[in-house]
C-alpha cells in the first residue's frame, strides 16, 4: 500500500514546558511537573513513593551556602 498525504495523522501537540535552568533543589517540583505533564501510572507511583532521605537531601540542596559543592576543591 502506498502511503499519501491524506492517510498520514497528527496528533495533538503535547504541552510545550519553558524550563529554566534545573537547579539541585528543583528536584521534587521537576518530578511532580512530569508527572502532571505525562500522566504515567508507573511514574506517578515511583515518584509518589520516593523515600524520605530523597525529600530530604532535595530539601537541604535549597541552602546553597551551607551545603554547596565546589569542585575545584578537589584538585
Amino acid at each position: 500500500m502506498r502511503i499519501t498525504v491524506s492517510d498520514i495523522s497528527t496528533r495533538e501537540s503535547q504541552q510545550t514546558v519553558q524550563i529554566q535552568a534545573i537547579r539541585s533543589w528543583d528536584t521534587i517540583p521537576y518530578l511532580s511537573m512530569l508527572d502532571g505533564l505525562y500522566q504515567d501510572d508507573i511514574f506517578h507511583e515511583q515518584i509518589s513513593n520516593l523515600p524520605e532521605e530523597y525529600i530530604k537531601l532535595d530539601e537541604m540542596a535549597k541552602d546553597e551556602e551551607k551545603n554547596s559543592l565546589n569542585i575545584y576543591e578537589f584538585f
